[in-house]
């Protein structure tokens, strides 16, 4: 004997595309469950927003790493060279996310003409990361264990 179930309206309605969905876009429509054209083009003007703002984001380490290392050549810093900051930072100095409690050095290493090996001050957080400022490699007391500073580069 077969069983025949009948589906309700409520469960009909909850797997059914609203006829209209209103939104911080405004009123999005869905005649017979199928987009219209403008609905469709304010989702995508929304989608064409949000990447926008992403890229922008995403580009903020690497433009702040370009603007840094040109700071420093400006001052005749070249690459290679170690600045060591004197003193601890603090709300007047013009680096992005920099700390009132810790002592820094920065470089920019240049690796185009081959291999570089970094000596790296003992008891010293280090930390390598690329223009991006994606982590690389730690040094200093952040090195894994048993591998010594000069060696972890």
């Amino acid at each position: 004997m077969e069983q025949t179930t009948q589906v309700t309206q409520r469960t009909r309605d909850s797997i059914s595309t609203p006829p209209k969905v209103e939104t911080h876009l405004g009123t999005l429509e869905f005649p017979l469950g199928v987009t219209t054209d403008e609905t469709a083009n304010r989702v995508y003007d929304h989608l064409d927003q949000l990447h926008a703002i992403n890229a922008f984001l995403n580009a903020l380490p690497g433009v702040n790493l370009w603007a840094l290392r040109h700071g420093f050549l400006d001052a005749g810093i070249a690459d290679n060279d170690v600045v060591l900051w004197p003193q601890m930072m603090d709300s007047g100095s013009l680096v992005l996310a920099g700390s009132a409690d810790s002592l820094y050095f920065c470089s920019f290493p240049d690796s185009s003409t081959g291999p570089l090996v970094i000596e790296i001050p003992p008891l010293t957080l280090t930390f390598i990361n690329d223009l991006w400022s994606r982590w690389i490699i730690d040094g200093g007391t952040a090195a894994p264990t048993g591998v010594s500073a000069a060696n972890t580069c």
